[in-house]
């Protein structure tokens, strides 16, 4: 009895489980052949329909370019970087298959409510994030892939869910979630020995890092995963993988004998072919010439890598460049011409022969390779853009801005609509060399836009702002004092506005001193920046006409007209203006005899009081003559009793051009009332350089008139005759 008591126990026991069982394999048969296979179905049917491929399948070998010292980054202000951009489904191929994939999402969420303790949960959502992820659906995507872990943290589809969101931060330029993100993928794809997704970690973490500059940490995760692998084949792989890192960063001989250790491993017929290959190019550039061509003809007659044989041609090409063989480098681009057009290792090749011109500043060379691969989808693709498209308008903007400057030079440009035109030409032709490297000669010819677009047009500040900018890091002084003048003069406008803010003004700002105003005209002064400086000391004398820098001002455009620009009408027309507004200052005094003197010669009258008694020319010696002569030699004229040379440059003295020009022929005895101006003008800066002398007659052998000394208005500044030097032909 108590057996059958036993028995009946266990039966009833049995059957609920057997029902239990049965119920479950029901579960699952009907969630699987009713929904799970029409949305599995239905996924590979969408990647096929965009020819969305694993990135662990290749069916080509890959493609590794070295980086040029000129590297541009892609624009990701719209876009995922390059090394993300595969990813992401565009709009033209996700239109067809669109209903497929909301169909994956119906199905799966049936799946989820009908059959929530069936085994395909898992893999529904899985499916389901993939849906969401070719529908460019970050966040849902990310939110199926937490749960799928959540459920399931120990599953078999946990490395594909924690890679998947890593790739979603990635996409979306959130690199400091997506590499926690990876580093647990890595953990989690160990732990399952996935190596597929351990494959695709490291080669994100490195070209994350190879993005951020951080060589070393892209160099790791491949030393980490070779020394923990059991299995061979893998190995191999991520040692090319390693090798193409130091390949790019142009560490050729690390990297050749990195290539040369993948043959300690099991490489594939793929793996191996990239070895050979990139190992025989590492020899090429190392000057192993002959041992590259020989591997390279290896591989060309190698029956296996038939359908390669365009990498072999781009490697004999490079071999003719380097060994400069050109006659055989001209056969074998006619050859590639016609028989590998469209070649991907092609382009490549042509993108590094473009750069290496390009480095030589060999402009149409380089425009004219880069034009073949502008439309690459490879990761040098924002470069060869950027550096074609530049090197275009490097081409118009040459054509319009040397003629111009030499035209302007020689006086010939004098309309202010000329000047506007000139000035942007210059402008648009230092920027282009910005963008080129070139910063001399972008300082050049921004320099060039500042002086000569007129000062009442509103691209002037534009111009002065892309100055400072440039000019900052060698003279941060001269970079504010023309901060200031973007401030003074073009407070309207975007740069105006600017230098407001960097300079700490409120809107209602007003230079609390004068003297920061003369001593910012200075500055410009000493950096040659003349027009410049001239529009600070105007400021400060129409401005502040009370204040006691004022007379100091206008003899200071005095003196800038007289011995930095060497106009001596303009000098005098504002040494009058100096004895008119202030007659009792000790600069106008200083001037008074020289000015008084000038204007009677010019006028033809000499007083009494100023007429000639005893003239320093000796009639035993051309003095003038010998003047000239020591100034085109570059002698030392020796003083006479008559005539004391050195007196007359000397620094303690005024030095000024007009008293030069008076002491040749005024009276004895008329400078001695001539004063020390030096620390005048100076205070702790020294203002007057050093009087180179020249011929001084030359002046009053042109027939100038003097101009009206009442006048305030700035005379215009003079074009320079001397040919245009560019820093390009320096």
């Amino acid at each position: 009895m108590p057996d059958k008591k036993r028995i009946k126990s266990l039966i009833r026991v049995a059957i609920p489980a057997l029902m239990l069982v049965s119920c479950a394999r029901y579960d699952n048969f009907t969630t699987y052949f009713n929904t799970y296979y029409n949305a599995e179905r239905l996924l590979h049917e969408s990647e096929n329909e965009f020819e969305y491929q694993d990135e662990n399948r290749r069916v080509n070998p890959r493609i590794f370019v070295v980086q040029p010292e000129y590297w541009q980054k892609a624009d990701t202000r719209k876009a995922p970087v390059v090394y993300m951009s595969d990813f992401v489904i565009d709009g033209r191929k996700l239109q067809p298959v669109k209903n497929k994939l909301d169909s994956i999402l119906i199905k799966g969420s049936k799946i989820l409510a009908k059959h929530p303790k069936s085994n395909y949960v898992e893999p529904t959502l899985f499916l389901m994030a993939q849906a969401y992820f070719y529908q460019s659906d970050w966040i849902n995507c990310q939110v199926k892939c937490s749960e799928l872990i959540d459920k399931f943290p120990d599953g078999d589809l946990t490395p594909d869910a924690h890679l998947m969101i890593a790739k979603t931060y990635l996409i979306r330029k959130k690199n400091i979630a997506g590499m926690t993100i990876l580093s647990r993928t890595v953990d989690v794809a160990w732990k399952k020995k996935r190596y597929d997704i351990l494959s695709e970690a490291f080669r994100l973490e490195a070209e994350l890092a190879m993005f951020e500059h951080r060589f070393d940490d892209a160099l790791r995760p491949y030393r980490q995963a070779i020394a923990q692998c059991e299995d061979s084949e893998q190995r191999a792989r991520w040692q090319v993988d390693m090798a193409a890192l130091l390949y790019r960063s142009g560490k050729f001989e690390r990297a050749a004998k990195a290539f040369k250790f993948v043959n300690n491993f099991s490489p594939d017929y793929a793996t191996k072919f990239e070895s050979k290959y990139y190992y025989a190019l590492c020899q090429i550039r190392l000057g192993n010439n002959k041992e590259g061509m020989d591997i390279l003809d290896d591989l060309y007659d190698d029956g296996k890598y038939e359908e390669w044989r365009d990498y072999v041609t781009a490697g004999r090409m490079l071999n003719y460049t380097i060994t400069q063989q050109d006659t055989l480098y001209t056969m074998q681009e006619k050859f590639a011409d016609s028989a590998y057009s469209s070649s991907p290792i092609m382009q490549a090749f042509y993108f590094e022969k473009g750069m290496s011109h390009f480095e030589k500043k060999e402009y149409e060379d380089t425009r004219k390779y880069l034009a073949q691969v502008r439309n690459a989808r490879a990761d040098y693709f924002s470069t060869s853009n950027k550096v074609y498209n530049s090197l275009t308008t490097w081409s118009q903007k040459r054509q319009a801005a040397i003629p111009g400057l030499a035209k302007y030079n020689n006086g010939k440009v004098e309309t202010d609509d000329a000047k506007y035109d000139l000035a942007g030409d210059c402008f648009e032709y230092g920027r282009v060399h910005e963008v080129l490297g070139n910063q001399d000669s972008a300082l050049y010819y921004y320099e060039k836009a500042t002086m000569i677009c007129p000062k009442d047009s509103m691209d002037r500040a534009q111009y002065l702002f892309g100055y400072q900018r440039l000019v900052r890091e060698e003279n941060p002084m001269l970079a504010d004092s023309l901060y200031e003048v973007l401030a003074d003069f073009y407070p309207k406008t975007e740069y105006g506005k600017d230098a407001f803010k960097k300079l700490g003004y409120t809107e209602y700002y007003t230079i609390d001193t004068v003297g920061e105003i003369y001593s910012s005209g200075n500055q410009l002064r000493q950096n040659g920046l003349y027009d410049l400086a001239l529009q600070k000391f105007e400021q400060v004398y129409t401005s502040y006409p009370d204040n006691k820098l004022a007379p100091k001002s206008i003899y200071s455009i005095g003196w800038v007209y007289e011995n930095n620009l060497h106009i001596p009408d303009s000098a005098l027309t504002y040494y009058s203006l100096l004895l008119e507004k202030y007659p009792d200052s000790e600069y106008a005094k200083d001037v008074k005899l020289s000015v008084s003197y000038l204007q009677a010669v010019q006028s033809g009258t000499i007083p009494d009081s100023l007429r000639e008694k005893q003239v320093f020319l000796s009639p035993k010696r051309n003095y003038l003559a010998e003047v000239e002569a020591a100034n085109a030699s570059g002698t030392e004229l020796k003083p006479t009793t008559h005539f004391d040379r050195q007196q007359a440059v000397s620094p303690g003295k005024s030095g000024r051009y007009l008293d030069e020009l008076k002491k040749s022929v005024s009276p004895s005895g008329v400078l001695d009332n001539l004063k020390d101006t030096k620390e005048k003008l100076t205070d702790k800066n020294t203002f007057i350089p050093e009087i180179k002398f020249t011929n001084p007659l030359e002046s009053l052998k042109k027939n100038s008139s003097s101009a009206d000394s009442s006048s305030t208005k700035l005379p215009a500044l003079p074009a320079k005759t001397q040919p245009v030097v560019t820093p390009e032909k320096k």
